[in-house]
């Protein structure tokens, strides 16, 4: 009797060979839970870029039409490495049978997909089977969780999506719509670009290109998949490390609600100011973290690692760059609560309702912000620059979390 599984992890040494033009590989697996959105696969690409298009199918029941059909450039996918691919959630997933095939036009080179010769099961290679499976993680979003925490599409890290688009949702717009001003004609670098949807807002909005950067790259995939644009692109990369673009490569970098999680934060304002022109603008925007109740607050938050004031955050942009401004976020539309917790149907605002001023240090300290962001002009010379992994010393009660890594 053929077993199904909902995860194969990679135990075993054996892939599928080149996936090139002409290849269909087939996996059928039985889902575990409702709201099905989004398989993984263990990819190598033999130690090269790739530039080739997946075509992934999901059929249920055995039906000739596909549920969902995602297509996804190989060109970012590195050697060994899980890739997610995302689509809308199937709502009745649970214990439904579903193959999945997965396609490639490659020519030369080409991915490859792991599998597991250990598992007693099965794959198939243009309808023919092959022992074993193919190593695959199967993810299914909780929409009772989301609606509280909307985290897709990785509960590991900590985001805020379009999918939900609530109070919360248009406040995080709301910064991308300030930093749209200075995205026209010009060259964009989204540093922590999440779910995607910043990043297409500043491609919309008149760039002249838009790079998109994050870490998780199950968000990389999935905006890679949802957002395209002639525009438009996203890497999966670690903002603290920006070593491949050029110096003065870009006219804006902008990281909204990012910096926060990044343990190695002198890092990236270092190769921020490389790689900003001279006549530039860094935009940053932190939560703010001005009474022992916001401290509190950020402390047991477990993804933010930099617990800073306002004054930390201005005395470390100052060291790279000559004119730091402090702004203020606020909420404009008068009569009408803002609620971050609110849902969907229950949002009434838009991206338009919130005001960005310049202001001062103590200004934050007399009236609460919903954000703090610092427009940094005027990057100091590469010479003139602390060292890409100087140590940060605090002005105040400042301080960074430790990690394992």
């Amino acid at each position: 009797m053929t077993r199904y599984f909902s995860l194969v992890p990679v135990t075993t040494n054996t892939h599928v060979g080149r996936l090139l033009n002409g290849t269909q590989i087939s996996q059928s697996f039985r889902a575990s839970d409702d709201y099905l959105y989004s398989i993984a696969f263990y990819v190598g690409t033999y130690f090269k870029q790739v530039n080739s298009i997946l075509t992934i199918s999901l059929f249920r029941d055995g039906k000739s039409e596909p549920s969902r059909v995602i297509k996804s450039n190989t060109v970012d996918f590195a050697d060994n490495t899980w890739q997610s691919f995302v689509f809308e959630p199937i709502p009745d997933s649970k214990d439904a049978l579903f193959t999945v095939t997965i396609e490639s036009n490659a020519i030369g080179d080409s991915i490859t997909l792991w599998t597991n010769v250990s598992i007693d099961g099965e794959y198939f290679r243009n309808d023919k089977p092959e022992s074993g499976a193919l190593c695959y993680i199967t993810y299914y979003k909780n929409p009772l969780y989301h609606s509280r925490m909307p985290l897709v599409p990785a509960p590991e890290v900590e985001r805020v999506s379009h999918l939900w688009p609530n109070d919360c949702y248009f406040a995080h717009l709301a910064v991308y719509r300030f930093a749209s001003d200075y995205a026209i004609d010009a060259q964009v670098l989204d540093a922590g670009s999440g779910m995607g949807y910043g990043s297409a807002y500043l491609a919309d909005k008149g760039a002249a290109r838009v790079i998109g950067v994050d870490i998780d790259c199950t968000s990389v995939a999935y905006s890679q998949q949802h957002f395209r644009r002639h525009n438009l692109s996203y890497i999966c990369r670690d903002v603290a490390e920006l070593d491949a673009f050029e110096s003065e490569e870009f006219d804006l970098i902008f990281s909204s609600n990012t910096l926060e999680h990044v343990p190695r934060v002198a890092r990236f304002f270092y190769h921020a100011a490389r790689i900003l022109r001279k006549d530039g603008t860094l935009l940053v925007v932190v939560p703010p973290v001005i009474t022992e109740e916001d401290k509190k607050h950020n402390i047991e938050n477990p993804f933010h690692l930099n617990i800073w004031s306002p004054q930390q955050w201005k005395h470390v942009i100052s060291h790279y760059f000559l004119d730091v401004e402090p702004l203020r976020q606020d909420f404009t539309r008068a009569g009408v609560p803002l609620d971050f917790l609110n849902t969907p149907e229950q949002s009434v605002i838009t991206e338009e309702d919130f005001r960005f001023s310049s202001t001062s240090l103590e200004d934050f300290i007399e009236r609460p912000s919903l954000s703090i962001v610092f427009r940094g002009r005027h990057p100091k010379s590469v010479r003139e620059l602390p060292e890409p992994d100087a140590a940060i010393s605090p002005i105040d009660e400042s301080f960074t979390k430790p990690t394992s890594t």
